[in-house]
């Protein structure tokens, strides 16, 4: 649905993906079985890539980690925009598809990034204070203008720390 129509799909129809996926296992397995399915196989360079909902289950699961263990966490949100924030489709898609292969290319292994609207990313950033964070997403902005200085993208960003649970 976002590929395609530049959409989220609800949660009636995330849950009905999720479902559908889910791995049904018949017999037990061993643990030694578990812990191979959960190797990477190839492990990538760079941040981890995900959907947006896996992307939330993964925050949830830091929010409950900072909140005993006190580390910096914080979340950006990039925005790729045009001149009065109007880009054509096409040109958005391929700036969003060159912002992508930065974010994971100059991200720490750590990093998690996640598209969440046609037009954002959201990251979370382990191990970074504040300063650190902003410095991070000031690096990408100018990498981003260097690598596609003829681009019609402006990029935006904030950095927030994200919320323990309470």
């Amino acid at each position: 649905m976002f590929s395609n129509f530049g959409i989220m799909p609800s949660d009636e129809v995330t849950a009905l993906y999720r479902n559908t996926v889910r791995p049904q296992n018949d017999r037990e397995i061993s643990i030694d079985t578990v812990r191979d399915q959960l190797r990477e196989t190839a492990p990538d360079c760079g941040a981890l890539v995900c959907d947006y909902d896996m992307f939330k289950v993964i925050y949830r699961m830091l929010a409950r980690s900072v909140m005993r263990s006190g580390d910096a966490v914080h979340i950006a949100l990039l925005t790729v925009g045009g001149a009065e924030n109007i880009l054509a489709k096409r040109s958005r898609d391929i700036c969003m598809n060159n912002l992508l292969e930065l974010l994971r290319q100059n991200l720490r292994r750590g990093d998690v990034i996640s598209r969440c609207s046609v037009s954002q990313y959201i990251v979370l950033l382990q191990q970074a204070d504040y300063e650190n964070s902003c410095a991070i997403m000031e690096r990408i902005s100018r990498s981003f203008c260097r690598r596609y200085p003829h681009s019609p993208a402006q990029l935006l960003y904030s950095v927030q720390p994200i919320e323990p649970f309470q």
